[in-house]
């Protein structure tokens, strides 16, 4: 059984060619929360969400606060098990946005 041993979280803001906007916002950029996660058998695995606007650095927060700790130690086949716990133990909608790159990434691919 293998381990989450490292996460990496970043966040890549990606401009559009051109403004948008519509009665709510002004869509100026993408902000792109990014989760890494390796094992310690080598395997690893990436996942994504992304906000139109601002949140990005929240999201961010939250997995490198809440999330990224919590997840070391992991068998990272246990992405139902992992997305469960997570979303009884923080009842927020930040947690929706960050728990998607999140599990996603909770199943690394082996290395090879």
């Amino acid at each position: 059984m293998s381990k989450i041993s490292r996460i990496e979280i970043l966040q890549v803001d990606l401009a559009p060619k051109v403004a948008r906007s519509d009665a709510i916002q002004a869509f100026t950029k993408q902000e792109t929360p990014i989760v890494r996660i390796w094992t310690d058998d080598g395997a690893s695995g990436t996942g994504y969400s992304y906000t139109i606007g601002t949140g990005g650095s929240a999201v961010v927060a939250l997995l490198r606060d809440t999330m990224g700790p919590w997840l070391l130690g992991r068998d990272p086949a246990r992405v139902e098990e992992i997305c469960a716990a997570r979303a009884r133990d923080c009842r927020c909608m930040s947690w929706r946005a960050a728990r998607n790159p999140a599990c996603r990434s909770t199943t690394p691919r082996a290395a090879g």
